[in-house]
């Protein structure tokens, strides 16, 4: 009787230990805190007519003097050349620890 009770609390105490050592490891630190607030939603824009060899650029929000300013959308020239377009976009700096925005550009 007595190895058995031994060898239930020994058992239990090697599950807690085990339990407890998966959430450790598990728990991670969150992402660092940004110091600029989330955007306001994005403005509904009305898009001009299509210019020939040109792509929209969409508007967006930029941080600016401690507050969002709207940069409106515009037609952007096509490369003379094959390319990639892409769209312009928020982006986690790993190197700055904030959000930064990444302009539409050719690739």
């Amino acid at each position: 009787m007595m190895n058995r009770r031994h060898a239930l609390l020994s058992l239990f105490s090697i599950t807690t230990g085990l339990v407890a050592g998966v959430g450790i490891a598990e728990a991670q630190p969150g992402p660092p805190r940004n110091r600029y607030p989330p955007p306001p939603p994005l403005r509904r824009e009305v898009m001009p007519p299509p210019r020939r060899g040109h792509y929209w650029q969409p508007g967006h929000w930029r941080w600016s003097g401690g507050r969002y300013v709207w940069i409106g959308g515009s037609w952007m020239a096509g490369p003379r050349r094959r390319g990639e377009w892409v769209q312009g976009q928020w982006e986690w700096s790993r190197r700055r620890r904030e959000w930064v925005w990444r302009p539409a550009h050719w690739r």
